[in-house]
């Protein structure tokens, strides 16, 4: 791991991924010195042609509210990180990238809270899955928004199947104008929907590369981690999504919900996949009341 600057208020390292990527990553440091640090590393995984930049506002607020580390990194593919070497991605090879930022980020002993947005949801079930021992040891808690655990399907999914399949051995040329701001709007967000917001997700999901697009969507239809579920009831875990959820919809959330004991369910009424922007205020909460209940042990 090397720092390399700051950027986005954060410092930029380089962690080595276990299939070659060369993974971005960016620590936020506890902003306040001066007060107790909470004994804890937030590691957040983002979305499907997103990057970590989504999560600066969440950061901005949790930090306001709660002395603590912050850990957010670019997935394969996305932002400032490499693919890996296997053109053959899973979800399950984003599970081993995840144990490497944890491993190479977080001090050993540390307690880790873990949060993931869609695909960085399906990223820790699949983390989970392939490292159960390491939940409830080392990961004290879990917050997983707007994802499945499998079972996604679509109306022209065969069709599009086999366009991802070509485009996956095509350049690295951004995705650009093929994502459109009204495409997006619709299948995005539900009722609440800032044009800034939209904007802004739209900038970063047209800067991802067309190969990074097709080799994720490929993995995310394969991607089945139902039967992991269980491991993560031995630590408090959080499932969110919004009501109007077009892309993992309340009933993804129900299955995963049901096969975790214990876990807490929340729908926010109105909102759809971009919850860190539709229901900031919600989300701050419920993470920052998980963040406490881990750091008093």
């Amino acid at each position: 791991m090397t720092v390399r600057e700051i950027i986005d208020g954060g410092a930029h390292l380089l962690v080595e991924g276990p299939d070659g990527e060369q993974v971005a990553v960016w620590e936020y440091a506890p902003p306040d010195v001066t007060r107790q640090v909470l004994p804890v590393t937030l590691v957040l995984a983002h979305g499907w042609t997103l990057d970590h930049t989504l999560w600066i506002p969440l950061i901005e607020r949790i930090q306001a509210e709660h002395n603590v580390r912050v850990i957010a990194y670019d997935q394969p593919g996305h932002g400032a990180t490499t693919l890996g070497k296997n053109p053959a991605a899973t979800i399950r090879s984003l599970g081993e990238v995840l144990k490497a930022v944890i491993d190479t980020t977080v001090p050993a002993g540390q307690p880790v809270v873990l949060v993931g947005h869609s695909m960085g949801g399906m990223t820790i079930m699949a983390y989970a899955g392939a490292h159960p021992d390491e939940i409830g040891t080392r990961v004290k808690g879990v917050l997983m928004m707007g994802t499945s655990a499998g079972d996604l399907t679509r109306r022209r999914q065969a069709l599009e199947t086999a366009l991802m399949r070509v485009v996956q051995r095509g350049p690295m040329i951004p995705t650009g104008h093929f994502i459109t701001a009204r495409g997006q709007r619709s299948m995005l967000f539900g009722d609440r929907c800032k044009r800034e917001d939209l904007a802004y997700v739209v900038g970063v999901m047209r800067s991802t590369p067309l190969p990074t697009l097709s080799r994720f969507y490929l993995a995310l239809m394969s991607h089945d981690e139902m039967e992991h579920l269980p491991v993560l009831a031995a630590v408090p875990t959080v499932v969110m999504c919004g009501g109007k959820d077009r892309l993992t919809s309340t009933r993804h959330a129900r299955r995963i919900h049901e096969a975790i004991r214990g876990s807490r369910l929340v729908i926010v009424p109105g909102a759809g996949h971009m919850l860190m922007f539709e229901a900031l205020d919600l989300l701050a909460l419920e993470l920052g009341a998980l963040l406490e209940s881990v750091a008093v042990g």
